[in-house]
């Protein structure tokens, strides 16, 4: 599957607090991602250290630029698609060839 990746925009609210501003699509592209569900296992590491995931993303051909909190579309043609936020990277070689994406699906999270 193809993902198209877009990075957070935050601000400062009047109160100092930090809030989304915008989401903007990126040059980044996964182009052969692979789209799984997180076993329980990893669901359980991840929610003890506070970042829930629901699912990973594999991929052979990494962006050199993705970060935690980009959100990870997986378009369907129409413009819109499946909108997962990145929680945490894996590099498992140490030399960037692949990477594993840690993500959690978000239904409230649509780009401006």
């Amino acid at each position: 599957h193809e993902f198209i990746v877009h990075r957070r925009k935050n601000k400062k609210t009047a109160t100092g607090r930090v809030a989304k501003d915008c989401e903007m699509k990126t040059l980044f592209v996964i182009p052969d991602g692979i789209l799984a569900e997180a076993s329980q296992k990893e669901r359980e590491a991840w929610e003890q250290n506070q970042h829930p995931i629901t699912h990973t993303v594999v991929s052979y051909q990494p962006p050199p630029d993705v970060r935690e909190k980009d959100v990870l579309v997986l378009a369907d043609g129409n413009g819109n698609g499946r909108r997962f936020q990145v929680q945490g990277i894996e590099n498992p070689g140490g030399n960037s060839l692949y990477a594993i994406y840690y993500v959690l699906e978000r239904m409230d999270v649509y780009g401006n």
